[in-house]
């Protein structure tokens, strides 16, 4: 087997954190940060950026931007640095703006106090007044099962962004320490899947925009009666900076919009303001989050409705939002109606990837669920025996992720869903989104 120096540094950084781990996300400090500093370029529109950069505490980095294209010295309009007094680990927030899609750009750290060279990145902006949108989604990375190939996979497809719509951080998984959930782990965990995801070691960066589900919210199965879930909201957003601008905007707990001409991303916060099951004020996405998406859709846009549980499905043993809130589940899908908007839902968190038609009751004509899961948690064997659907027009078990070819002109959607997995040239599903008729 070969290792590049970077796979080492994974190696390495994610020994240090087993040796401490136990502490409560304390990790060893290593006198030189290793060349392959893990980095993510998260909320972009056209004419800026938001780049997160791991690194460790008082190591006095220096960061520089290029425009590649011209030869020029981009000014960083503003460094956040984010630490906690329990680790070593510290994240570095930058904010770049005044920038151009038609360019690319090179961002560079040294180590201030000798001029070390530590690493170099590549990206873009994000056009998002483009008819055409090329974009991938997906759920459920697990640190622990990390397949490098399938974000091999996913580089080499060129989206334009990336969104995940839950479980990109397991914080509550017992892998590198104990499994109680304090600020501590919250925050150790978001280092561990920094330090471990191939992604985020891509030479060339793609805008990532993310949500939550249970895993990254804090617990399994868990709801708004999570009694660190202010702490937790905190640290998702350090590590998925989303500051907002004339395409991004930001709802409750960690909802947010992305907006473009015709297509608008809808990413829903299911956890912060979920009821307990039973409950007799059954909530599910919460009255204010409801509002300000009412407030926000517009009836001339297709609208992507993106949450971590199923929408629609029944399945048993499953955590999906029509059988666990039922109540909830009919006053959301009546107040969307009311709108007058179409919309295609999108989930993940089964482990098993699919797209079934939506019956015209719940939105007053027929529209589809996509459903993507997982990248490389485990995966369900045989789901299509298991979790049986008469609605399902196609599925895998594989590890996997959508990348979607989308337009949208006036009422006709138009593109296709494209399941792919460890290998780009082998589609685990091929669906026309033409099969939507608003």
């Amino acid at each position: 087997m070969n290792f590049s120096r970077r796979d080492f540094h994974k190696i390495l950084g994610l020994g240090l954190l087993s040796f401490s781990f136990p502490s409560g996300g304390q990790v060893n400090k290593s006198e030189d940060f290793p060349s392959g500093v893990p980095m993510l370029q998260g909320a972009t529109s056209a004419q800026s950026t938001q780049i997160s950069i791991l690194g460790l505490k008082n190591s006095n980095y220096k960061f520089e931007c290029y425009n590649q294209s011209l030869s020029l010295s981009i000014h960083i309009n503003k460094i956040e640095v984010h630490e906690k007094d329990f680790s070593d680990w510290v994240i570095y927030n930058l904010y770049i703006e005044n920038l151009d899609p038609n360019y690319f750009y090179e961002l560079k750290i040294v180590r201030e106090s000798d001029g070390k060279f530590l690493d170099n990145r590549t990206f873009q902006t994000l056009d998002l007044n483009k008819e055409n949108l090329y974009w991938a989604f997906g759920s459920c990375m697990y640190d622990g099962t990390h397949k490098k190939e399938i974000w091999q996979s996913l580089q080499e497809q060129n989206a334009d962004f990336i969104i995940f719509v839950g479980d990109s951080v397991y914080i509550d998984r017992k892998w590198g320490g104990s499994k109680e959930v304090s600020e501590q782990r919250l925050w150790g965990r978001h280092v561990q899947a920094r330090l471990t995801l191939d992604i985020y070691y891509w030479q060339h960066l793609k805008p990532v925009f993310a949500t939550w589900d249970d895993h990254d919210y804090g617990l399994n199965n868990s709801n708004r009666a999570f009694v660190l879930k202010h702490e937790s909201q905190g640290i998702f957003n350090i590590f998925f900076p989303f500051k907002e601008n004339v395409n991004l905007t930001k709802g409750p707990g960690v909802s947010k919009k992305i907006s473009t001409n015709n297509q608008d991303f809808y990413l829903l916060d299911n956890r912060s303001f979920r009821s307990e099951k039973g409950a007799n004020d059954e909530q599910f996405f919460g009255n204010d989050q409801m509002s300000w998406l009412e407030s926000n859709v517009n009836s001339k846009k297709l609208s992507w409705l993106m949450q971590g549980s199923q929408w629609t499905t029944t399945y048993d043993r499953t955590e999906n939002f029509s059988k666990t809130h039922p109540d909830a589940f009919k006053e959301t899908f009546s107040r969307l109606k009311s709108l007058n908007a179409p919309f295609i839902l999108c989930s993940g968190d089964v482990h098993f990837s699919e797209i079934v038609n939506v019956s015209e009751d719940l939105l007053g004509y027929k529209t589809l669920e996509l459903t993507s899961s997982s990248f490389h948690s485990r995966s369900v064997p045989g789901f299509n025996y298991v979790f049986k659907n008469k609605d399902r027009i196609v599925g895998t078990n594989s590890n996997n992720y959508l990348i979607i070819n989308s337009q949208f002109t006036k009422t006709v959607v138009t593109g296709q869903i494209n399941c792919l997995s460890f290998d780009k040239r082998k589609s685990k599903f091929l669906v026309d989104l033409n099969k939507v008729q608003f």
